[in-house]
């Protein structure tokens, strides 16, 4: 949607009114004035007609676009409250003391080690990974306001990538699964610059 322009028309009620005059003023010229002007005044109306129906359809059109782009907002923002939410609670404190040993333990050995001993925090994590995957799934097939999101899980999405890249590599590589985790990178990889 790179360099493509809005154009919204919307009509007011002084062009209703506008409209109405010019209604009246063709009848009236209909009903009284010369044989010879009907056709001409016929034609006038119709073109007057079409063009306040295409001016009535654009603008049910940018009513209906407005309310979609509504709706993503809305959407993104419930993705921000279920992170936010009590029930998603444990999963991000989890997921938090996973990163935070990830960080001070960068080797993948000592990574899948310690998530061996933590199923629990090794769930969790993977939880906080597939909330990524899915926001980047609804953003691309056009549910989900892009900018919303971003405004509010950029900084999330940037540190978890960072920190667990390594180990969802070599989940791809045990499971033999190309595409685990292909949104939640592909999410990323929009948002690190």
């Amino acid at each position: 949607m790179l360099g493509s322009k809005k154009i919204a028309l919307n009509i007011s009620l002084n062009w209703l009114l506008g409209i109405f005059v010019i209604a009246v003023a063709l009848i009236a010229a209909y009903l009284f004035g010369p044989a010879n002007w009907k056709p001409a005044l016929v034609f006038s109306a119709a073109v007057l007609a079409a063009a306040a129906t295409l001016a009535n359809a654009a603008n049910g059109l940018d009513s209906r676009g407005a309310q979609a782009a509504q709706a993503r907002v809305v959407a993104a923002m419930g993705y921000i409250d279920r992170w936010n939410s009590p029930q998603f609670f444990h999963c991000k404190k989890n997921g938090r003391a996973v990163i935070e040993y990830f960080k001070a333990h960068p080797e993948l050995r000592e990574q899948l080690g310690y998530l061996e001993q933590n199923p629990d925090a090794n769930g969790n994590l993977i939880d906080v990974l597939n909330q990524f995957e899915a926001l980047e799934i609804g953003i691309r097939r056009n549910v989900v306001d892009e900018d919303t999101a971003k405004e509010f899980f950029r900084s999330v999405v940037i540190q978890y990538w960072h920190t667990t890249e390594a180990y969802t590599r070599h989940r791809r590589a045990e499971r033999n699964n190309a595409r685990l985790q292909k949104e939640f990178e592909a999410l990323y990889q929009r948002w690190k610059d």
